[in-house]
């Protein structure tokens, strides 16, 4: 898999079709935080379709033929990358519908993604998780 590939968790074969999927993208470029969280929620979600993007700039492309119910934004996406901030820009001036969630260490970078329209922010920690599963009611 390139670097820039995103990292989708599988569905259980045993789902129906038929049943609505919550689809989940976390743009973060910490693979041991993709894969804690991606147990993590499976754990409390059902029909979860799970996605990360190691980078802003790999989902602002995908974007364009994929739409999510909610995007967890990592603040700091390392050097190189467009911080949290600016990705959460460039989704609301796309009218991406998505609830986007502030999800950084940060008080700071989870400030500046609230600044720049992100609906909700949580700690990234698993106090976060039953927020996140809160936000799948509303969709559902």
């Amino acid at each position: 898999m390139s670097e820039n590939s995103p990292q989708i968790s599988p569905i259980d074969s045993g789902q129906l079709e038929k049943e609505r999927k919550i689809k989940i993208w976390m743009i973060d470029d910490d693979d041991a935080m993709f894969a804690s969280m991606s147990r993590n929620l499976r754990s409390r979600i059902d029909n979860l379709i799970f996605v990360n993007f190691p980078d802003g700039e790999s989902a602002l492309a995908a974007i364009a033929t994929e739409q999510p119910d909610i995007i967890l934004v990592d603040g700091d996406l390392g050097e190189g990358h467009k911080k949290g901030s600016e990705i959460v820009t460039e989704l609301k001036l796309l009218g991406v519908r998505a609830k986007i969630v502030a999800f950084s260490t940060t008080k700071d970078s989870n400030q500046a993604m609230m600044a720049s329209g992100a609906d909700l922010t949580i700690k990234k920690d698993y106090s976060g998780l039953k927020d996140i599963q809160e936000l799948t009611k509303e969709i559902t």
